[in-house]
């Protein structure tokens, strides 16, 4: 940057220009100039980047006046923040960042929520038209039901009940975790507009999300593990606790509108369930299947290990692109916020210019004169002449 001065009558005004580094190394020389229209000096925080300059070279367009903001560069925005960029070092600024977060995520957190019922709802109308497809197969070969369906699906029988659709879906959801899963998005809505509504900081909209679905996240997981186990024979519960945990961190991750940060706790709180509960189900069904001749608990192991491996590469994917997000976040929100304080120190600068120039003229000429001058100047957008006549006066030596 290189400092110009600009005097008028009684005004003096310093512009910060963008210039070639030549004009930097010698400043005295009028060859390297700063380059700059009059016009461009309107706008303080719109400069030209060498970077732009030197692409244009490359293009053959030769040097244009390209306009743009720069960025908040990386010693500057590791002054401002701490913890990897995860946090402001002023609470202050923390707390306008998370609020101003919320407010742009308030209408995602709405779609999260209607996403997550209507894929609850497709799995039911799966499960449903699964249901009617195995009837039918069933009513007419009882062989190939048994090679395609296996012994329960004949000893189920014929109508629809929520047992036997919940079966043939891919999530099998017992009736005390279809309640759950269903009323906590209604919860979350009506939390989520009243916080919007009621409170001034709207942050905890981010934390009453994060809760949301941490809690589907918990009875989704108990539902797979406990609740809505299937038959020692049956396998499919490693792909109950795999959907859920997909669902759930997509749609947090997308939707949620939480930070970093929330979208990490939310996956510890995953990872400490999964390989807590994980091993201690597998080992049960396994010495229960040793009991009874059934090696489906094996099975359940190895796809539950297989399952498990692929939920930390699916979860370090989106905690390497929520942790990217994020950061570009707050480095665009640190250039708004370090561009206000540079108009309002302008801002300020400019009013204590025209004090004192106003001072100055009152200094030399009668006040009348002076709110007269800017009333012309203010009508016209430029300073006049201002004359007037006088009859019978006398100059004293």
């Amino acid at each position: 940057l290189k400092k110009m001065e600009v005097k008028g009558k009684g005004v003096m005004q310093t512009y910060l220009l963008r210039c070639d580094n030549a004009a930097l190394a010698d400043p005295e020389d009028p060859a390297h100039g700063c380059d700059i229209a009059p016009d461009d000096l309107d706008d303080f925080f719109f400069l030209r980047s060498e970077d732009d300059l030197r692409v244009n070279e490359s293009k053959g367009e030769g040097r244009k006046d390209y306009q743009d903001i720069q960025p908040v560069s990386r010693h500057e925005f590791r002054m401002h923040t701490k913890y990897l960029g995860l946090f402001f070092k002023s609470w202050n600024i923390e707390r306008a960042y998370l609020d101003g977060q919320a407010r742009q995520d308030k209408t995602a957190v709405y779609f999260g929520y209607a996403a997550f019922v209507l894929i609850m709802l497709s799995n039911v109308l799966f499960g449903y038209c699964f249901q009617q497809f195995e009837e039918s197969v069933c009513s007419e070969s009882y062989d190939v039901c048994v090679s395609e369906f296996g012994v329960l699906a004949v000893e189920t029988g014929s109508g629809v009940s929520w047992e036997s659709m919940q079966s043939a879906s891919i999530l099998n959801l017992s009736p005390l975790c279809a309640g759950l899963v269903f009323a906590l998005p209604v919860m979350g809505v009506g939390s989520h507009f009243a916080i919007h509504r009621l409170v001034q900081e709207k942050w905890w909209a981010s934390v009453c999300s994060l809760a949301v679905y941490i809690l589907l996240m918990l009875f989704l997981c108990l539902n797979a593990f406990f609740w809505g186990k299937r038959p020692l024979d049956s396998k499919e519960w490693t792909l109950n606790v795999f959907f859920s945990v997909l669902v759930c961190s997509t749609l947090l991750t997308f939707f949620g509108g939480v930070a970093c940060l929330g979208c990490l706790t939310w996956w510890l709180c995953c990872f400490l369930l999964v390989y807590t509960l994980g091993p201690i189900t597998v080992q049960n069904d396994m010495a229960a299947g040793a009991e009874e001749n059934v090696f489906a608990p094996i099975a359940a192991g190895s796809n539950f290990a297989a399952s498990a491996t692929a939920l930390v590469m699916y979860g370090i994917l989106l905690l390497i692109g929520a942790y990217l997000r994020d950061i570009a976040s707050r480095r665009r929100f640190l250039q708004g916020v370090m561009s206000r304080r540079q108009q309002n120190q302008i801002l300020q600068e400019k009013i204590k210019a025209e004090t004192m120039t106003r001072i100055f003229l009152e200094s030399i000429l009668p006040p009348r004169v002076v709110e007269q001058m800017k009333r012309i100047k203010r009508s016209l957008g430029q300073p006049s002449c201002l004359s007037q006549r006088h009859f019978g006066v006398s100059i004293l030596y």
